[in-house]
């Protein structure tokens, strides 16, 4: 599934005015930071993020499905659907990065799993001009590895919605974790800041 759909979905589909509402207010008062940090878990691994993100379980009929972008069995997906906010982490296991490391053909595991999840990206995108950044290290306290690209989609049709969002790769020791973070442009301007934040406490 293109990821340019889920950038394209109206916040009137998925939340009532007032949720809406109130949660914007508590993002500008709490200086376009998202409120409320807690400690989530899952795959094994460890992370703070806003309280405002809810898990998407695999029998939630919910749209979009964060299934559909990710490539390793074991995955999650979180959604704030007030805000058009959708993160997926995967935990890659040996034979799914061998796999992707001879489609890619890379020197390493991880230059070959970044350039595919980047080709994945722009082949998925047919009808938009995809961009990335080159890539940004961020320091993990625990030690990860970790490279984040700053994603964009401009689509080449008047009736196509713009797209924006990120994308970090990590390696810990034998360990391959990719995280994936989409919104709306004007929210996630404000919001690169909060997505670092879980790249630099992920365990």
């Amino acid at each position: 599934m293109r990821w340019i759909v889920f950038l394209s979905i109206s916040l009137l589909v998925y939340s009532c005015a007032n949720d809406q509402e109130v949660k914007l207010r508590n993002f500008v008062k709490n200086k376009h930071n998202l409120p409320n940090p807690k400690r989530f878990s899952g795959l094994g691994h460890t992370w703070t993020m806003s309280g405002w993100f809810s898990k998407q379980e695999a029998n939630e009929y919910a749209y979009p499905d964060l299934k559909t972008i990710c490539i390793a069995r074991k995955n999650i997906g979180y959604t704030l659907e007030s805000l058009s906010l959708y993160l997926t982490i995967e935990d890659f296991n040996v034979e799914e990065l061998e796999e992707v490391h001879f489609i890619q053909g890379k020197g390493t595991k991880f230059a070959s799993l970044k350039q595919h999840y980047l080709d994945r990206l722009e082949a998925s995108n047919s009808y938009s001009l995809f961009r990335h950044s080159i890539p940004q290290t961020v320091k993990n306290r625990h030690g990860f590895k970790v490279q984040l690209y700053h994603l964009s989609l401009e689509p080449l049709e008047d009736y196509y919605t713009s797209g924006n969002g990120f994308l970090a790769v990590m390696q810990r020791r034998n360990e391959y974790v990719v995280i994936q973070w989409y919104g709306s442009e004007i929210a996630n301007a404000y919001l690169a800041d909060d997505f670092t934040r879980i790249l630099q406490n992920f365990d």
